[in-house]
Formats: C-alpha cells, structure tokens, sequence
C-alpha cells in the first residue's frame, strides 16, 4: 500500500521517494516526515529534499523551525552545519527574521552572524523591529543609530490609504521603518499610542 505523506514524499513498498524520484537507502518502514515540506529522516539517517544530510545524527535529529534543523551535536540549516551553533539553545526568534542560541544571534535566511548583538536580551519588538540591550534594529540587522533600546516600542496604525504600518517609538524620537520621523511625535506620544491614530506616509 501507498502512503502519501504530506508532499512531496511518498511511502510505498518500493521504498520511499521525493518528488517523483526514489531515496536510495530510505527505510520505508521508519520513515518520518518532519516539517512541511523540506525534512524527513528514517532510522539511519536525515533527509533534506530527499537528499540525505551527511554525518546527521537520525536517533536525535529533529526540526526546529522552516530550514533549521538540528541533533544532539550540531545545528543545521537547510542540509549543511551551522558552524559553532549550539543545539541545545538554538531557537528561532518570533517575527521570522532571526535565531540566536547562548553565543549568537543569526539572520535566519543565511544564518550569517549578527555582529555584536546580545544573545540573552534580543528580542522582538513588532513589524521589522528587534532589540537588545545595546542597539535597536530594523529589518535583517540594520541599526537604528542614535535608538534607545531600553525605552523603545512599536505601535501598528493604518494609512489613510489603509495600509498597516509600524512606527517605532523610543522616549525620544519617532521612526518609519529605518527612518527617523520626529514629525510624528505628537502622533505617537510616548509611552502610548493614540487609540486611533491617523497619519499620512
């Protein structure tokens, strides 16, 4: 009997297979699906696309989040190591932009470093904005320079156009997306939002 798992394995008595093609070596019998779409492993090894991961652990491997995976000695992103992540304190960060463990923050997409951002204290804000307790950032890791991480906060309106939008806030200036916007200050009094606040991009 067939077992059409979500796509695009498949299980049958021929063995297992992704995306029409056969997994040399798979064991149908022990093959598990794992995420959505990009993982699988059986009781030998750890799949990627269909393709087995070299030197994954199957016993431990799990998936954390979309590409990332991990075992009991690495992390890994999409099908190659994430080198000198530590598995057991990986996570991804809500928002979807980054993960960070013990040591490090990463942009999630490339698994790049984050240089200098604090592991223990980076947090998501809202929108494209994270912090931690040095910097304030915007999008993939750009800093807002002169930001104050500490007071800042994000609020969400809608454009006349209706259009959401974020504006961040600290105890001093305004911002739109990476921009500093101090002509909206009156509009987002710190520390609270106006309840219905109306502005023009």
């Amino acid at each position: 009997m067939t077992q059409i798992m979500p796509m695009p394995y498949v299980i049958s008595s021929d063995g297992v297979s992704f995306d029409g093609h056969k997994i040399e070596g798979a064991d149908p019998a022990t093959f598990q699906f794992l995420n959505d779409y990009f993982y699988g492993k059986d009781k030998n090894r750890a799949y990627f696309y269909g393709f087995p991961i070299p030197g994954a652990d199957a016993a431990t491997f799990e998936n954390i989040r979309w590409t990332y995976s991990r075992d009991k000695n690495n992390v890994y992103l999409r099908d190659k190591i994430l080198e000198g992540a530590d598995p057991k304190t990986f996570s991804y960060n809500d928002g979807d932009i980054f993960a960070k463990d013990k040591r490090r923050v990463y942009e999630a997409s490339s698994g790049k470093v984050l240089e200098g951002a604090d592991p223990a204290t980076f947090t998501y804000v809202k929108g494209l904005y994270y912090k931690d307790k040095r910097r304030v950032y915007y999008g993939s890791g750009s800093i807002l320079e002169g930001a104050d991480p500490a007071s800042f906060t994000a609020f969400e309106f809608v454009t006349k156009n209706g259009v959401l939008t974020i504006i961040g806030r600290d105890k001093k200036h305004a911002y739109l997306d990476e921009m500093r916007r101090d002509d909206l200050l009156d509009l987002f009094p710190y520390p609270n939002a106006p309840e219905t606040p109306s502005a023009t991009r």
